[in-house]
């Protein structure tokens, strides 16, 4: 049984980590601000609009699939796991596709450089020990605090010396690469969990995400 004061410092925990996410985000926007050129910046929401896109669309939500269930085994998370990975893979290998034509689209040939960067970023972040999951359902929001806070250092750092050493929009590019290969590391150094290929319990989980992807294609 969950007691009422786990509940209450969990919920804090959960409202300071939005809090620190906005303030690193904040002030992340500021200082970058001073670096790079607005071109900087509008070359890469131009790029992500195709980028968000193809992860959305083939989104599994094998995350709520693993919080939403009860007893979580082995085989169910590896499962999870090598479900993201495909999901990365495909979203990864959509961007490769239609980089081309974003570029062709915007007119500016940066575009596809700049997305086959974002693809290799996504496809790295499908490889997240898929174990750090269970501190959200296990109301382990220390462990999750310290995840999201050690990650979002880093890669705040990175990406400030990246645009006071290259001065453009490859520093966004690079930085968010670092950063998802830093999350990946630290996500196996903070969960015991060591996950292997498997599709057992594919058919079960696919029929609950198949809504949820279902809800992100509309």
């Amino acid at each position: 049984r969950v007691r009422p004061g786990s509940i209450f410092r969990s919920a804090l925990l959960s409202i300071f980590t939005r809090w620190t996410d906005r303030l690193f985000g904040l002030a992340s926007t500021v200082v970058l601000a001073r670096l790079l050129a607005p071109e900087d910046f509008g070359l890469v929401a131009m790029a992500a609009v195709f980028v968000g896109l193809a992860d959305v669309l083939v989104d599994l939500g094998v995350s709520v699939a693993v919080i939403h269930r009860g007893h979580i085994s082995p085989p169910y998370l590896n499962t999870a796991w090598t479900l993201r990975i495909a999901q990365s893979a495909v979203a990864a290998a959509g961007t490769l596709i239609v980089a081309p034509w974003a570029s062709s689209y915007y007119q500016n040939d940066q575009i596809s450089s700049l997305m086959s960067v974002m693809a290799v970023t996504m496809l790295i972040g499908g490889f997240e020990n898929i174990g750090i999951i269970l501190f959200q359902q296990g109301m382990r929001f220390d462990l999750d605090f310290r995840f999201f806070f050690l990650r979002r250092i880093f890669g705040f750092v990175v990406t400030l010396i990246l645009a006071w050493a290259l001065g453009s929009f490859w520093a966004l590019a690079f930085g968010a690469l670092a950063t998802r290969t830093f999350g990946v590391l630290l996500s196996y150094i903070l969960h015991e969990h060591r996950p292997r290929l498997t599709l057992q319990h594919a058919r079960e989980m696919l029929s609950f995400s198949q809504w949820i992807l279902l809800s992100n294609v509309g």
